[in-house]
């Protein structure tokens, strides 16, 4: 992957998608990703209607459903900010083929929060440490952490510091100037120490959002590796977005096929990185086998989870990263689009492998309301999007 400063200087040729703020783009497309948004909001709103149906049929597996389209939906600005803050600190080109988009995608942060309202509404529907009564030791050793006011509160503490650092990211990006080391040193400044409040707020979150869900259970990789998932659904979604824009004779523009080829090289960082932090973790809690650390993997392999896991080997990890090993596939601004759309696909099956097998015993009775919510929920944000998306063009 490209780093080197000097990018910056030819920037314009690079974007093929970018604002004023970057420079012209070499060549680009009207106006295509307009209709998509409008798209994904119809299909979004259709499956809104569909998952509401689901809420008297099925109410058992209603807002277990609703996180789990939450948290992939949430993948997306939380991944755009962390790809920002990385690029901020590297100063690369290839930050600036998808920098309008991840800008707008961190300016949706209020409407993230408005749809996780639903989820701070129905904690005891969700969590099993917000029922009316706890008896299990473990979790009621965690007692002091793991209540109802607390979750509340550091859920909006979280929004907050996201907020804020996605703000100031944005303000000082805008002063930067290739030419100028000051401004690049204040860029790099400011997305250093965003990068760590970045880093623990979404640690946390991961932990209250998603370990929690088994609260006997607990993982210091898991905070981690949730932050690089997002990144990794996030680069994979910039990736599809920016590449729709590109024309055909910008598929053959030097400056935009190098820029395609390093954000390639990104994803396959971090393609491994995912595979990497997940099998550590399991085998870390493998080679101890105690009683406390198993309990997150026990219903994951039985009941036909088993096979789900097995094939997230395959499809998350081995497909993509003998795709992305390709020059040829990252140098082709459509073949790399068709890897991110996968990816992206590969991005939901491992969040509802994440929350359902804690609420569905068997892989078979998984609910239509796993693909309806987060098809809605995804729909809706992308509306969000859509809207910040103009104001920046």
């Amino acid at each position: 992957m490209t780093h080197h400063n000097d990018h910056h200087h030819d920037a314009s040729a690079h974007a093929p998608a970018q604002g004023s703020a970057c420079g012209t783009p070499a060549v680009k497309c009207a106006g295509p990703i307009e209709p998509i948004v409008k798209v994904c909001f119809f299909v979004g709103l259709a499956a809104a209607a569909l998952s509401l149906a689901g809420f008297f049929f099925q109410p058992k597996h209603f807002w277990d459903a609703y996180l789990t389209g939450f948290l992939f939906t949430a993948m997306f600005p939380l991944g755009s900010l962390a790809i920002l803050l990385v690029h901020g600190l590297t100063t690369g080109g290839w930050g600036l083929v998808i920098r309008k988009y991840a800008e707008s995608a961190t300016r949706t942060f209020p409407v993230l929060f408005v749809l996780f309202i639903p989820v701070l509404l129905n904690l005891k529907s969700i969590y099993p440490w917000a029922a009316a009564v706890v008896t299990d030791p473990l979790v009621l050793k965690k007692a002091a952490y793991l209540n109802i006011p607390g979750f509340i509160i550091r859920t909006g503490v979280f929004f907050v510091i996201w907020t804020a650092v996605a703000a100031l990211v944005r303000t000082q990006s805008r002063k930067y100037s290739g030419h100028d080391e000051n401004s690049r040193t204040n860029l790099q400044l400011v997305c250093g120490l965003g990068m760590l409040l970045f880093i623990f707020a979404s640690t946390f979150a991961a932990f209250d959002w998603g370990m929690s869900l088994t609260p006997q259970w607990f993982s210091t990789i898991f905070g981690i590796m949730t932050v690089i998932g997002n990144a990794l659904g996030a680069i994979a979604f910039l990736i599809l977005l920016s590449g729709i824009e590109v024309c055909k004779d910008g598929e053959k523009d030097p400056k935009t096929v190098q820029g395609y080829h390093d954000l390639g090289n990104l994803a396959l960082a971090l393609v491994m990185l995912w595979a990497y932090m997940n099998f550590s973790q399991f085998f870390i809690i493998w080679s101890a086998n105690l009683p406390e650390e198993i309990l997150w993997y026990l219903p994951r392999y039985r009941g036909g989870w088993q096979w789900v896991g097995i094939g997230l080997i395959l499809v998350h990890f081995f497909i993509p990263f003998f795709l992305l090993l390709n020059r040829m596939i990252k140098k082709n601004v459509r073949f790399l689009s068709r890897v991110a759309l996968w990816i992206l696909a590969v991005r939901l099956i491992d969040q509802i492998w994440t929350v359902a097998p804690g609420f569905v015993k068997g892989a078979g009775d998984l609910s239509w309301l796993y693909l309806t919510l987060p098809a809605a929920i995804a729909g809706l944000w992308m509306a969000a999007f859509g809207y910040q998306l103009r104001r920046a063009s």
